[in-house]
Protein backbone atom coordinates (compact mmCIF):
# COMPACT_ATOMS: atom_id res chain seq x y z
CA UNK A 1 0.00 0.00 0.00
CA UNK A 2 2.73 2.31 0.66
CA UNK A 3 4.98 2.14 -2.68
CA UNK A 4 0.91 3.19 -4.39
CA UNK A 5 0.67 5.80 -1.78
CA UNK A 6 4.15 7.38 -2.65
CA UNK A 7 3.80 6.86 -6.07
CA UNK A 8 0.33 9.17 -5.80
CA UNK A 9 2.35 11.51 -3.76
CA UNK A 10 4.63 12.55 -6.59
CA UNK A 11 2.06 13.50 -9.23
CA UNK A 12 -1.45 14.96 -9.52
CA UNK A 13 -3.48 12.01 -10.78
CA UNK A 14 -2.77 8.40 -12.47
CA UNK A 15 -4.19 5.23 -14.43
CA UNK A 16 -4.85 2.33 -13.12
CA UNK A 17 -2.27 1.05 -15.95
CA UNK A 18 0.57 3.66 -14.68
CA UNK A 19 -0.35 2.30 -11.16
CA UNK A 20 0.10 -1.11 -11.46
CA UNK A 21 3.32 -0.73 -14.29
CA UNK A 22 5.01 1.46 -11.69
CA UNK A 23 4.38 0.12 -7.86
CA UNK A 24 4.21 -3.94 -8.84
CA UNK A 25 7.07 -4.49 -11.34
CA UNK A 26 7.54 -8.00 -10.05
CA UNK A 27 4.56 -9.22 -11.88
CA UNK A 28 4.91 -8.64 -15.43
CA UNK A 29 4.12 -11.93 -16.38
CA UNK A 30 1.27 -11.68 -13.81
CA UNK A 31 -0.78 -9.15 -15.08
CA UNK A 32 -4.29 -10.21 -13.72
CA UNK A 33 -2.83 -10.30 -10.27
CA UNK A 34 -0.97 -7.19 -10.63
CA UNK A 35 -3.87 -5.15 -11.48
CA UNK A 36 -6.39 -7.48 -8.77
CA UNK A 37 -3.68 -6.13 -6.13
CA UNK A 38 -3.43 -2.67 -7.42
CA UNK A 39 -7.41 -2.59 -7.02
CA UNK A 40 -7.31 -3.75 -3.95
CA UNK A 41 -4.70 -1.68 -2.48
CA UNK A 42 -6.72 1.24 -4.37
CA UNK A 43 -10.06 0.39 -2.73
CA UNK A 44 -8.45 0.62 0.96
CA UNK A 45 -6.81 4.11 0.28
CA UNK A 46 -10.68 5.43 -1.04
CA UNK A 47 -12.33 3.87 2.07
CA UNK A 48 -9.57 5.56 4.28
CA UNK A 49 -10.10 9.33 2.54
CA UNK A 50 -6.66 9.40 1.19
CA UNK A 51 -7.27 8.44 -2.84
CA UNK A 52 -10.30 9.14 -4.40
CA UNK A 53 -11.74 8.34 -8.65
CA UNK A 54 -12.25 9.54 -11.14
CA UNK A 55 -13.89 8.26 -14.18
CA UNK A 56 -14.18 9.92 -17.47
CA UNK A 57 -15.81 9.01 -20.59
CA UNK A 58 -14.10 10.70 -23.07
CA UNK A 59 -10.24 10.97 -23.20
CA UNK A 60 -8.98 9.82 -26.62
CA UNK A 61 -10.61 9.65 -30.23
CA UNK A 62 -9.49 5.63 -30.10
CA UNK A 63 -11.93 5.32 -26.79
CA UNK A 64 -14.88 6.67 -28.95
CA UNK A 65 -16.56 3.47 -30.40
CA UNK A 66 -18.53 4.25 -34.03
CA UNK A 67 -21.39 2.98 -36.11
CA UNK A 68 -19.36 1.58 -39.07
CA UNK A 69 -21.58 2.14 -42.11
CA UNK A 70 -25.51 2.51 -43.27
CA UNK A 71 -27.55 5.02 -42.16
CA UNK A 72 -25.98 5.85 -39.02
CA UNK A 73 -22.22 5.56 -39.97
CA UNK A 74 -20.57 7.82 -37.40
CA UNK A 75 -23.11 7.29 -34.59
CA UNK A 76 -21.25 7.01 -31.38
CA UNK A 77 -21.87 3.09 -30.38
CA UNK A 78 -20.34 3.66 -26.96
CA UNK A 79 -17.24 5.58 -25.06
CA UNK A 80 -14.49 3.48 -23.16
CA UNK A 81 -14.01 4.77 -19.76
CA UNK A 82 -10.84 5.73 -18.69
CA UNK A 83 -10.23 5.51 -14.34
CA UNK A 84 -7.69 8.19 -12.96
CA UNK A 85 -6.99 7.88 -8.83
CA UNK A 86 -5.78 10.58 -7.03
CA UNK A 87 -5.02 12.07 -3.46
CA UNK A 88 -8.18 13.61 -1.93
CA UNK A 89 -6.42 16.90 -0.89
CA UNK A 90 -5.57 17.33 -4.31
CA UNK A 91 -9.27 18.03 -4.94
Amino acid sequence: MARVWHFLNDRESATLDEIVTACLPNHPEDRRGAIAIANGVLKALMHAGKVVRIVTRFDREEDIERVKGGKRKGEIISIKPIEYFTKKTFI
